[in-house]
């Protein structure tokens, strides 16, 4: 059963105790139906019993690979800050790990060869269908399915014990069989058994057996205990195999019944049977099993004013299945159980846990998925009893997100069947990072202060400290450093000395040295030891002084020492990899190219441009698109035309949004598409002079041959043909009278004329720019 979240009442923490009160549900999750056989007052953890003789809670919403969550008011569901994949911003300041996004256009084309496609949108992750309720958006995008495709892969530890499963397949009117076949059972009870054997350290798994699919009267979806009457009865007439009586454990499935939407799974607590109202998953068949087995759930305690725990509990709430990275939590991203569950059920032996007694103890933590090694520290307090683990992703845990990673605390739970409690070490990320930063020091309010010194992914160095001063408020950051940006700066601030409680976020200020505007924000912490930030809409030529302070829970620390910028502009940065120098073209000229921001800018890119300049016109051709982008691709085959053979100058221009250009200059030569003389002879014979040459065309048309001669010694021509119109590809012969020409020596070109030839008021001179010539010399003497 839920419960709304509950006030710690006990007082100065001798006995934390949560009161008892009872909620009106608009949506249950990942529970457990429990049967308690006697009544109890609500301890720190307490799930409150109901007065019949047996407990049921409800449990897991039903939704085929949809992400499933606690929806009860007693898990928050408020969008979360996370620690790396969205903005974690105040005012003018900009996270660097956080992605743009991007606006892309089309194609801008100026030639006549039509627009490309444009670009399909990017696609971000996969496609998460919507669920019932709660989707588990603290914790980390996914479904249930891709949970499964992990377990599917584990190695778990073979089975001492197991559990002789009955699964039922129960309908009636009203609520139809659907297609669950015996086979996709076999799947669910083998990923389960997997979670089964991981969390109980090989201790339990599940051996099942199957039924047909059986009808029973009709009856109500919430009424489990006469579903389970009716089902194992007639289970039991149809054979006589299948008496519940002969198993250890009875599974009860039935089509998903949108009357009961706020739950996909119930089990006793502790007891024999579960009930899955159309869940197919392994983690909620593996959830009802804890319950089984005694366990509550795995909730975490959430104090007001962003505290991790107070004296005496004021301002504090345990949230049910708050704890998204534990089996008996909320969620498919939930893995192992809490080392304090594990304790009560016996599945963490005493080797493979530690007291913490002595004033100052160190350990060094094994991952709670590891099969060697101490995995937990016990640390009994005043009235309360902490215990202390390390979860990575391995193992069961592989299902983690990086967030529900890291060195959790818990209060255990005051005895077997109640929920046990994790601490949020991360108040300011809500319940989507709970765990003791990496650096970061905790002070208990009865004065025991918890301290991770290293982490690795094989072990993490834990000091538990007795009788700690009271947590202070943290010392004024001393590892502060700032680059000058364009319009910005970027501040990078380490977490320092904490004082003995985590630093959850830091203010930045920008004041100008000369007086003016200042600009400050506030940055949240996550579990990284430092984190940068971009300070934006400053001037750049101004001189600022920035200055950084951190807050824990006791408040903020004093200013860091100032720390002088001045912030400078900067340009795109346009990257050609095609055309590239020296490389020569023909039919078309592949254009691939980016234009990005430098890092030191909020600006973006808006266009970027690829001009082709042609000789005899002022527009050229070219390709460009548009954007709103830290980085914008172009890639496009520009199809040369009937443009004739030479180098032309291309462009290759970004502009940002400051208006400011990123430019790239190239020569690019094309080929293989004008006339070309491929051979050529001349002699003077007597007072005459024959040519005799051949012309091959190319792609483009032929506009026709031309033949000068020049007195080598001062360049004056001395004869020239028409146009001469050869046969392609035959030799054909010039002659020209040399009578009148002086004694000495004589340069004859034999040029060939592409249709579109430049320039055309005059032939160049050998070695000056021209497109669609191509020129032979020969020497002759007279």
């Amino acid at each position: 059963m839920f419960t709304r979240p509950h006030r710690i009442d006990a007082s100065s923490l001798h006995r934390v105790r949560l009161g008892t009160s009872r909620i009106v549900l608009a949506m249950s999750l990942i529970a457990g139906t429990a049967t308690m056989s006697a009544q109890s007052s609500a301890a720190l953890g307490d799930t409150p019993v109901a007065a019949s003789a047996h407990h049921i809670d409800t449990g897991t919403p039903n939704s085929n690979d949809a992400p499933l969550g606690a929806v009860s008011s007693s898990v928050t569901t408020t969008p979360l800050t996370t620690t790396d994949n969205s903005p974690a911003t105040t005012g003018d300041l900009l996270v660097l790990d956080t992605p743009e996004d991007q606006e892309i256009e089309g194609l801008d084309v100026r030639t006549d060869l039509g627009l490309l496609p444009s670009d399909l949108a990017p696609h971000i992750g996969d496609d998460t269908p919507e669920g019932i309720g709660f989707t588990e958006a603290p914790a980390a995008p996914g479904t249930y399915k891709s949970a499964e495709r992990v377990i599917s892969r584990l190695k778990a530890p073979r089975a001492k014990n197991r559990l002789r499963t009955l699964v039922i397949r129960a309908h009636w009117n009203g609520n139809r069989k659907d297609k669950t076949s015996t086979k996709r059972l076999r799947k669910l009870t083998s990923n389960a058994d997997k979670v089964l054997r991981s969390a109980t350290r090989g201790r339990y798994g599940i051996n099942a057996t199957y039924t047909p699919w059986i009808k029973i009267s009709r009856t109500s979806c919430n009424d489990v205990r006469l579903i389970g009457q009716r089902a194992t009865r007639a289970a039991a007439a149809r054979n006589r195999a299948h008496n519940a009586d002969r198993f250890n454990r009875v599974v009860i499935y039935f089509p998903h019944s949108s009357s009961c939407a706020s739950w996909a799974g119930r089990g006793e607590m502790p007891g024999k049977y579960v009930w899955l109202n159309g869940a197919k998953q392994a983690t909620v068949l593996a959830h009802e099993l804890g319950h089984n087995f005694g366990l509550g759930h795995a909730n975490v305690v959430q104090c007001n004013k962003s505290r991790t725990l107070t004296r005496r509990g004021h301002g504090c709430k345990s949230h049910e299945y708050g704890d998204l990275g534990d089996l008996m939590g909320a969620g498919p991203y939930s893995g192992l159980t809490q080392a304090a569950m594990q304790h009560q059920a016996s599945w963490l032996t005493k080797g493979r846990m530690r007291n913490a007694q002595k004033r100052k103890t160190t350990v060094k933590l094994r991952p709670r998925s590891s099969n060697k090694g101490i995995r937990a520290v016990r640390v009994r307090g005043k009235g309360a009893t902490y215990w202390v683990e390390y979860r990575t992703r391995s193992g069961l845990d592989k299902v983690l997100s990086k967030d529900l990673t890291g060195v959790t605390v818990s209060l255990a739970p005051p005895r077997r069947g109640h929920a046990s409690n994790a601490l949020d070490m991360q108040p300011q990320n809500n319940n989507s990072a709970i765990a003791l930063p990496l650096g970061a020091s905790w002070t208990s309010p009865e004065g025991i202060r918890f301290q991770v010194k290293k982490q690795t992914k094989k072990r993490a160095t834990v000091v538990v400290q007795r009788r700690a001063k009271k947590a202070r408020k943290p010392a004024a950051p001393k590892q502060v450093t700032v680059q000058p940006g364009d319009l910005s700066a970027f501040v990078t601030v380490a977490k320092g000395n904490d004082r003995g409680a985590p630093i959850q976020r830091w203010r930045v200020r920008a004041v100008p040295v000369a007086g003016g505007h200042t600009i400050s924000g506030t940055v949240t912490a996550t579990a990284a030891l430092s984190r940068t930030v971009m300070v934006q809409q400053l001037t750049n030529g101004t001189a600022y002084r920035v200055q950084v302070r951190a807050r824990n829970e006791k408040g903020w620390s004093s200013w860091s020492a100032p720390i002088s910028v001045t912030p400078a502009p900067v340009t795109p940065v346009v990257t050609v990899s095609s055309p590239v120098t020296g490389q020569s073209y023909s039919q078309t000229i592949p254009l691939r190219l980016s234009a990005s921001t430098r890092d030191t800018t909020p600006a973006v890119i808006t266009s970027l441009y690829a001009y082709l300049d042609l000789p005899w016109s002022s527009s050229p051709v070219y390709v460009g698109r548009q954007g709103f982008t830290k980085k914008l691709d172009l890639s496009y085959d520009l199809d040369t035309g009937i443009l004739p053979d030479g180098t032309y100058p291309m462009r290759f221009i970004a502009q940002d949004s400051q208006g400011r250009i990123g430019a790239v200059t190239r020569n690019v030569t094309i080929v293989g598409k004008s006339p070309r003389i491929t051979q050529a002879t001349a002699a003077i014979s007597g007072n005459t002079l024959t040519v005799n040459y051949t012309m091959t065309p190319q792609l483009n048309q032929v506009q026709g041959v031309l033949i000068g001669v020049r007195n080598t010694a001062n360049g004056s021509v001395v004869a020239s043909s028409p146009w001469l119109y050869p046969t392609a590809g035959v030799e054909a012969q010039w002659t020209q009278s040399a009578t009148s020409w002086a004694p000495g020596t004589y340069t004859v070109e034999v040029i060939a004329l592409d249709r579109n030839y430049w320039p055309r008021e005059q032939i160049p001179l050998e070695g000056q720019p021209s497109w669609g010539y191509h020129r032979v010399t020969r020497p002759v003497t007279k």
